[in-house]
């Protein structure tokens, strides 16, 4: 399976190197992960697709195509910007929209499952050690995940 994936570089903490890779991170194990920044889908607070998402969209979905697996899950995930309700109603319109956009590439014999978690699974701590917010994890923490589930 590993054989069917591009070759695409670990996400940035920079957005314009980021923008520049698709903003798409690939992780392979028992089942193949797809983490989708939201700074190039979406404006802030936002869960329409932006102009710039297309690009990440298609790379994904050359992605999809090359595996054998038909059933994705897509999951939301936010910073813990706003409050709690806020987060989990964005990551869950987020996700929804991304599996919208990926059902129509796909095309046929495709399913999948969505689900929003809001704050509640950062990838990293958004505060230092000295307590301080640290942009680039929460950068890290807005994403929309799709995961090849069988």
């Amino acid at each position: 399976m590993p054989g069917h994936l591009l070759a695409l570089a670990p996400r940035s903490e920079r957005l314009s190197t980021r923008v520049e890779q698709e903003a798409t991170r690939v992780s392979t194990g028992a089942r193949t992960s797809i983490d989708l920044e939201t700074d190039v889908l979406f404006a802030v607070s936002s869960a329409t697709l932006s102009p710039k998402a297309g690009r990440s969209l298609d790379s994904v979905t050359r992605l999809l195509k090359g595996q054998p697996g038909r059933r994705l899950g897509v999951h939301g995930h936010t910073d813990s910007t706003a409050s709690d309700a806020c987060n989990l109603t964005l990551s869950q319109q987020r996700a929804s929209a991304v599996e919208a956009a990926l059902a129509s590439r796909l095309g046929a014999g495709w399913t999948s499952t969505v689900q929003g978690y809001g704050e509640s699974r950062p990838l990293v701590p958004e505060q230092t050690s000295s307590g301080a917010l640290d942009p680039g994890a929460r950068a890290l923490n807005r994403r929309v995940e799709i995961r090849i589930l069988s």
